[in-house]
């Protein structure tokens, strides 16, 4: 995998649609090396079904240098996105990720963390 640095990741994710309906794969903290990887099914998931759907573009979301890290998750019915925020802090930036677990959004199922820089790799299926 290579990997991309995103400038603004602000508006990398708004214009995405928030990721809204993609899926995703895995989550995995690195805490030895501060690093906070999500695998995502489609990048424009929120596309699909649309003429403008540029394909199937699965790939890794690499939050570097993360802090304060929460997730409160229960993976056994899969998660989907509702909503990925990123704001911008005094020190870097917020991640905030609105998870839809089996269908229901909601009632505080989310993934949180602060950040300084962000990357994207693509992913071989």
């Amino acid at each position: 995998m290579s990997a991309e640095e995103i400038d603004d990741p602000i508006e990398f994710l708004a214009t995405l649609g928030g990721l809204q309906d993609a899926g995703i794969d895995s989550v995995t903290l690195d805490m030895a090396e501060q690093v906070l990887y999500l695998f995502i099914d489609d990048l424009h998931a929120n596309l699909e079904g649309r003429p403008d759907y540029p394909g199937e573009r699965p790939c890794a979301l690499v939050f570097l240098n993360v802090s304060g890290c929460r997730m409160d998750v229960d993976a056994s019915d899969g998660l989907r996105i509702s909503d990925l925020r990123v704001n911008e802090t005094a020190v870097g930036y917020a991640l905030e990720v609105d998870l839809n677990i089996g269908g229901v959004a909601g009632r505080g199922r989310n993934i949180t963390a602060s950040f300084a820089a962000m990357e994207i790799e693509d992913v071989e299926d």
